[in-house]
């Protein structure tokens, strides 16, 4: 049985190294031979190859199928440590990126977490499974904090830890140590693609653009046949340089058999409309293949918006209540967590902005952007603040527009100078002195600014 399973963890081995899988989290778990049941390791593995795919990161159904190996894993040995530290991820991430942020999820992950605690709980990778179960589905970083640096301690150099730190020092405004991590990965495994991808995400995030160019061009190189690292460099060129032809470039790199995925369609949408070719975007956002795409809340908003930059103002405003009336009826049926209900309701407001309903807008938008304001999530934060920019902005309230955008240029988030110049969005904030300065002043294209530590960022008070 012992060389049985040895043959078994090779071959594993060599196949995931080959898909791209994190070896060294194989190798740990294979190293502690976590079951000596051959047909629960096989769903194991099956499970982990799902949730480390490689830059697929958003697609709810690749959690979908990495939960239902690790429940068959579960099922042939109930004692699988490994299995459950799996599941209580695949659940977690489910909740937190809102696949199904239900309750019923959420106790589905308790459990998992639950059991791996009864069954191991010094083990680091359980550490690990507490830490993700903080993170992921309460937004508690205290305790996370807590249990993924107990699980650093005991596994210092396994790359599910580090990457997850990275995303929780990102979250608490640490953005040099998230760096670290995310380096660190890289050192110990240079082809590791997902730390290449993280490290030129979280470049661009704090405006450090010269830096984040390389590790996006090493995403391509070790991912030709995925759209990430081409819609990255895009959306690179739009923040730092503003040029256009060299962004399209980048998306006509993508593999055609990626055309149609749903993220791909948003990018050349986005690129249509900083074009001024609003009628294409639209033509894209309505494609045949995109309908996975367009049927989103996000992409409904987006239509009404180039119906309006088309000049076409009634279909425009159909647009804005068909998107309000699927939000209000989301919301209604939606749980109050921390991370989809805020964005929906700022989501919200921009439809409410776009029907001319200019308090409701206000309303949606800062409620939506105080539930957890930038001391608390670094990188949640800017996201919804730029919803609310975009309120401000088209209900006339140009100083307060600026406001927001200034203390987004001032934190790492995804606005820049650039994207204020090609985004017809902010067309109508043009003409003010305060715009005209902001452009105009030394935070050019590039600029290696200082980064303001969000805790000393206050918005400005109406």
């Amino acid at each position: 049985m012992a060389d049985v399973f040895a043959v078994q963890i090779e071959i594993a081995e060599a196949v995931a190294a080959r898909l791209g899988v994190l070896g060294q989290t194989e190798r740990t778990v294979a190293d502690d031979r976590p079951t000596d049941n051959l047909d629960a390791y096989h769903a194991y593995l099956q499970g982990k190859y799902y949730h480390s795919r490689r830059l697929d990161l958003y697609n709810a159904e690749n959690w979908r199928q990495a939960a239902a190996h690790f429940e068959r894993a579960i099922s042939l040995d109930p004692n699988f440590v490994a299995a459950y530290v799996g599941l209580v991820r695949a659940h977690a991430v489910m909740v937190n990126h809102g696949y199904d942020p239900s309750e019923e999820r959420r106790r589905m992950a308790r459990a998992a977490l639950d059991r791996a605690v009864e069954l191991a709980p010094d083990a680091p990778e359980v550490w690990l499974a507490r830490g993700e179960y903080h993170y992921l589905v309460h937004l508690d970083y205290d305790q996370a904090q807590t249990a993924l640096e107990t699980a650093e301690a005991g596994i210092p150099e396994n790359p599910q830890v580090l990457e997850v730190m990275g995303f929780l020092y990102r979250r608490l405004g640490r953005w040099d140590e998230a760096l670290e991590r995310f380096h660190r990965i890289l050192r110990l495994y240079p082809d590791d693609i997902r730390a290449a991808h993280f490290l030129g995400q979280t470049y661009h995030l704090a405006h450090r653009y010269r830096e984040a160019a390389p590790y996006i061009d090493l995403t391509i190189a070790l991912a030709p046949d995925e759209h990430s690292g081409y819609r990255h460099k895009a959306r690179l060129y739009w923040a730092w340089t503003g040029d256009l032809a060299a962004a399209r470039a980048a998306l006509e790199s993508i593999p055609a058999s990626q055309s149609s995925h749903p993220e791909v369609v948003r990018a050349w949408v986005s690129q249509e409309l900083y074009e001024g070719r609003y009628t294409t975007a639209l033509r894209r956002l309505q494609g045949k293949n995109s309908r996975s795409a367009s049927a989103s809340h996000l992409a409904m908003l987006l239509e009404a918006r180039l119906f309006d930059l088309a000049g076409d103002s009634e279909r425009a405003r159909q647009a804005y209540e068909t998107a309000r009336i699927a939000l209000e009826e989301t919301l209604r049926g939606h749980p109050r967590d921390e991370v989809r209900y805020p964005m929906l309701r700022g989501w919200l407001g921009i439809a409410y902005a776009g029907l001319g309903r200019r308090d409701n807008a206000i309303r949606e938008g800062e409620a939506a952007a105080a539930v957890r304001p930038l001391a608390l999530d670094g990188l949640l934060a800017p996201q919804r603040l730029q919803d609310l920019a975009l309120i401000y902005t088209m209900v006339g309230e140009r100083d307060a527009a600026l406001d927001v955008i200034e203390t987004l240029l001032s934190v790492p988030s995804w606005q820049s100078v650039s994207l204020l110049n090609i985004d017809p969005r902010w067309a109508p904030l043009r003409d003010h002195p305060r715009y005209r300065a902001l452009i105009s002043s030394p935070r050019s294209p590039g600029f290696k600014g200082h980064i303001v530590a969000p805790e000393l960022v206050t918005l400005p008070q109406r």
